[in-house]
């Protein structure tokens, strides 16, 4: 089942990606962006591969672990779940921004992503790899932002363009998963394109 879904959103996700406005006005042709999308999704999962078989624990399956609990919530009480965002469990209230434990502001970049992944899996069944084609697409549109400011700057350079804003291993690793990263980069590189 999780085959067809995988499958279907793959292809559902490389149709969305072609139709674009903001990906076809980049002036990378349909054959580069199924290309470079694809590599990202292979990213992500390889990605989601080598960190449930040589990491168990990590952070990218725990998240899509906890996020069904998330999901259980949102079913039996969606005020809970919405309102829940808001609670801060800590005594130090909303101070601690820069606190690295006991911090409502640290703890935010998870419940960001758990809160997303939790709606993501009525359409997933709560599968990592099929949210990580969700997350991915939203990278990927960054990636585009990126190349796209660059371009602007550098007309005659598409290949060393896409190599730097699509293909540079730990940037394309770290920004496929369904972690804080992913975020952080697909939010600077839209941060740079609407300065440009």
């Amino acid at each position: 089942m999780y085959y067809l879904l995988f499958f279907f959103f793959l292809f559902w996700s490389i149709w969305a990606t072609t139709r674009s406005s903001f990906a076809v006005n980049s002036g990378l042709n349909s054959t580069e962006l199924i290309s470079l999308f694809a590599i990202r999704i292979i990213s992500g999962v390889f990605l989601g591969w080598i960190s449930i078989k040589y990491y168990p624990g990590n952070d990218y399956w725990s998240l899509n672990t906890e996020s069904m609990q998330e999901t259980q919530l949102l079913k039996k009480d969606p005020i809970a779940f919405f309102s829940e965002f808001a609670d801060n469990p800590y005594s130090n209230h909303w101070g601690g921004f820069f606190d690295a434990v006991g911090s409502y502001w640290n703890d935010l970049r998870n419940n960001i992503i758990l809160k997303i992944l939790a709606l993501l899996n009525f359409l997933s069944g709560g599968n990592y790899y099929v949210n990580a084609i969700f997350f991915n697409c939203f990278s990927f549109l960054g990636s585009i932002a990126l190349f796209r400011t660059f371009k602007s700057y550098f007309p005659q350079q598409k290949w060393p363009l896409i190599l730097g804003c699509f293909l540079i291993p730990s940037t394309l690793y770290f920004s496929s998963g369904i972690h804080k990263d992913l975020i952080v980069f697909t939010s600077l590189s839209f941060f740079i394109y609407a300065l440009q």
